[in-house]
């Protein structure tokens, strides 16, 4: 009478164990496309990063700002000199199910944490977003700002008190 209890467990077990492999597989080859992107962008082949990028990614953003998007990341924080992943997680939304993997990034002339959403397309793992945090480029771009300015009083703030 108790001998389904088992079997039932084995059962359960083969299903977590088979779908760990797939989540595994799919974590690999997202990791795998995450260098390829990092390889394109430090060789500066913007074009090749676009071409391999999912039909969502050209949904949510034009070619040449995109494009423009990744020339001023490259021209401000240079190269990509190590990069380490930081996490990873699963995201199921009503767009599609979807990877995205973070990386702690140092850059030439700063850091950053890079965000990668991926896709499976057929057999292929695709970026579908991209998105860099740096307080660096973002004080560049300030600076960068400012100077633009005539006459401009802004101030940079580098530290401000949560008063």
């Amino acid at each position: 009478m108790t001998n389904w209890i088992p079997r039932a467990f084995i059962v359960f077990f083969a299903t977590l164990i088979l779908a760990a492999c797939g989540v595994q597989e799919n974590i690999e080859e997202g990791q795998t496309e995450v260098r390829n992107f990092q390889f394109h962008y430090d060789a500066r082949e913007f074009e090749d990063i676009w071409a391999r990028s999912s039909s969502k990614m050209k949904k949510a953003i034009k070619k040449e700002d995109f494009l423009d998007l990744l020339a001023n990341i490259r021209r401000i924080l240079g190269k990509n000199v190590e990069s380490t992943q930081s996490g990873w997680k699963l995201e199921k939304v009503p767009q599609g199910n979807f990877l995205v993997i973070t990386m702690q990034t140092q850059f030439e002339r700063g850091t950053g944490v890079e965000i990668f959403t991926l896709e499976r397309v057929g057999d292929i793992i695709k970026v579908a977003g991209y998105h860099v945090d740096s307080p660096d480029m973002m004080r560049t771009l300030l600076r960068e700002s400012s100077e633009n300015r005539e006459g401009a009083n802004v101030e940079l703030i580098d530290d401000v008190d949560p008063e």
